[in-house]
C-alpha cells in the first residue's frame, strides 16, 4: 500500500473495532441510510481497517461516501431490484446505492443460486464504490464455496505512449478455503500497472519494468478451482 494511504501512527487514535463500528453506523444513519444498511456499511469499513487495508477503511473512505450522499450522487435508500434472472445468474439494478452495502446483498443471491445449481453469478449495475472487495468474496467461505468479487473503475491509467488516462486496472479478489489452513486470498488486476503509479504524468518519462503495461486479464482460477461451487460478483457503475 502506498504510504499516503496509511494513517500516521503519530496521528492515529486506537479504538476498539466494535466502538468504531457503532460510531460509523450512526454517521451513516445521519445521512439517511437505514439502520440495518448502516451497520452493514460500517462492518465493511471497519473490517478493512482491521485487516490493514487502510485505503478502503474508515479514515480514507467514509468522508468520500458522506460527500456522495450529501451531493445526491449516492442513494441512501435505494430500491434494489433484479432486472434479469436465470437459475444460476442475476442482473441487479442498484438504484445508485453504495456498492459497499449493495454488494453483500448481491452475494447472498449468488450464494443461494450456487447452493441450488452449483454456481451463482450476479452482476450489479447503476452502483457506487464497492469498498474492500475481499469482504464480499469472503462471504462465500461460510458456505464452503469459493468467492470471487470483481469491479470496474473509471479510466485512470495512461496507455503506452499516451498522454491521457484511458484504461483502468479493474481489480478482482478470490477467496477459497484451504484444507487445514487459513483461507487463501488472491488479489488480481487486469493491468499490471496500478493506476496510482501509472497515471502520474511526471512518471511517464521513466523506464517502466517489463510487464508493467496495462494488459487484458482473465479469471483463470474459475476453471482450476472446480472442486466446490464458486460465487462471482461483478459490480460496475
Amino acid at each position: 500500500m502506498l504510504p499516503r494511504f496509511r494513517v500516521s501512527l503519530d496521528e492515529a487514535i486506537n479504538v476498539p473495532g466494535d466502538d468504531l463500528k457503532s460510531t460509523v453506523a450512526s454517521i451513516f444513519e445521519k445521512v439517511g441510510v437505514p439502520p440495518e444498511d448502516a451497520e452493514l456499511g460500517a462492518d465493511v469499513l471497519v473490517l478493512a481497517d482491521l485487516r490493514g487495508v487502510d485505503s478502503h477503511g474508515v479514515s480514507n473512505m467514509l468522508r468520500s461516501y458522506l460527500g456522495g450522499y450529501q451531493r445526491g450522487e449516492i442513494n441512501p435508500q435505494p430500491n434494489i431490484s433484479i432486472v434479469r434472472e436465470t437459475a444460476a445468474t442475476a442482473a441487479v439494478d442498484s438504484d445508485r446505492g453504495l456498492g459497499t452495502i449493495v454488494t453483500p446483498k448481491a452475494m447472498e443471491i449468488a450464494i443461494r443460486k450456487a447452493s441450488e445449481v452449483g454456481v451463482g453469478m450476479v452482476t450489479i449495475g447503476n452502483s457506487r464504490h464497492l469498498g474492500m472487495a475481499s469482504y464480499h468474496a469472503m462471504l462465500a467461505l461460510e458456505h464452503d464455496m469459493i468467492g470471487v468479487c470483481m469491479t470496474s473503475a473509471p479510466p485512470r491509467m495512461v496507455p503506452t505512449f499516451g498522454a491521457e488516462p484511458l484504461v483502468e486496472a479493474n481489480p478482482f479478489k478470490l477467496r477459497r478455503q484451504r484444507t487445514r489452513r487459513l483461507p487463501e486470498c488472491r488479489n488480481h488486476r487486469n493491468g499490471g500497472q496500478h493506476r496510482r503509479a501509472g497515471h502520474d504524468p511526471r512518471k511517464q518519462r521513466r523506464k517502466k519494468p517489463a510487464g508493467s503495461l496495462p494488459c487484458p486479464g482473465s479469471i483463470w482460477f474459475a476453471a482450476r478451482c472446480h472442486l466446490s461451487p464458486y460465487v462471482t460478483i461483478y459490480s460496475g457503475a
